[in-house]
């Protein structure tokens, strides 16, 4: 990671409890006794980092580091194809993702007024229908707006949240959130799902947080980790509607600079996109692969029989997801 012309990575070394290791410079290691003195050298990393750019475009990432009650921490940088502006939503989905920007811009604000900062939201829906989009969408904003986004692999969900609070304002992202929150009906007991509820809703929870979590299997999550309290709110990620297709065609041609009008796109694959369980997935495929065949072919443009033979390559589902339902008691 590197600010300014320093560049630091922090790296916890959980081989002994105790201890901590932050590689601030390269070749020099501090090592910290306590949480708390890490907590300090945290502060003075942040008060070096605002006198330079804001860190642009990059994320931690936490793993699991094979070791019993220890995690790894990696920064990557995000690659985000669509911005919030850009991307197609319904309206209430899409007020919520620029809320959480909003707050991450303001966030100085609910200290002064003393209001709590967190907040957390679930997307759940099948594959395809935008939540990941919308997830990387969100931590783009949330960066360009001063804030931190750590992604969460591990299911060590504590020393994460450890991390985020750290470095408020912060985004914590937990995709295949049923993994890590399994239906303890279906699945017996599991110590991670109680740890999840924890940092959701308890002791663990912390203030200058905000968590959003994705699932394409919400009846497979625990149903006290869906209830009012734990999420804020819920969202179901739905086929989109005809309109929402027409756009997301016009944004995928833009994006791959496809010189046909969107509307003449529809109508010559209309059998396609006609169909309910088009996903938003499956257009950016047949947009990418038609581009890709007209590169092949070493044709300047993208004609409509290239658009064509590639939404006969892409494969619809034929049967539908139920209706998701979340549990607001």
């Amino acid at each position: 990671m590197t600010v300014g012309e320093i560049d630091f990575l922090v790296l916890p070394a959980y081989q002994k409890k105790s201890a901590y290791q932050i590689n601030y410079l390269p070749g020099v290691w501090i090592i910290a006794p306590s949480e708390k003195s890490v907590s300090v050298i945290y502060r003075y990393l942040k008060e070096i980092a605002s006198k330079y750019s804001p860190l642009r475009n990059q994320f931690i990432v936490v793993d699991a580091s094979g070791h019993d009650d220890s995690i790894s921490y990696s920064v990557k940088r995000l690659e985000a194809k669509f911005s919030l502006d850009d991307i197609v939503l319904p309206d209430e989905i899409s007020s919520e993702c620029k809320l959480l920007t909003t707050m991450v811009e303001n966030f100085e604000a609910y200290a002064d007024d003393k209001v709590p900062f967190r907040r957390n939201i679930m997307f759940a829906g099948t594959p395809g229908t935008g939540k990941t989009t919308a997830v990387t969408a969100v931590a783009q904003a949330v960066l360009e707006a001063k804030g931190t986004i750590i992604y969460v692999r591990s299911a060590n969900f504590s020393r994460a949240y450890d991390l985020a609070a750290r470095l408020a304002p912060a985004l914590v992202i937990i995709e295949d959130f049923d993994l890590l929150a399994p239906d303890r009906e279906q699945y017996g007991t599991n110590p991670v799902t109680a740890t999840a509820l924890n940092v959701l809703d308890g002791l663990l929870s912390k203030e200058g947080v905000l968590t959003l979590v994705t699932t394409n299997l919400l009846d497979h999550v625990d149903a006290a980790a869906k209830r009012a309290g734990r999420v804020d709110r819920g969202y179901e990620f739905k086929y989109p509607t005809k309109d929402m297709k027409l756009q997301l065609v016009d944004i995928h041609l833009r994006h791959y600079d496809i010189q046909i009008l969107s509307s003449d796109v529809y109508d010559a694959i209309r059998s396609v996109l006609d169909k309910d369980d088009v996903t938003g997935a499956m257009i950016e495929s047949i947009t990418r692969n038609a581009k890709q065949q007209a590169i092949a072919a070493m044709t300047k443009d993208v004609t409509i029989e290239h658009v064509q033979a590639a939404a006969g390559c892409v494969g619809v589902r034929s049967s539908k997801t139920a209706s998701i339902g979340f549990d607001q008691k």
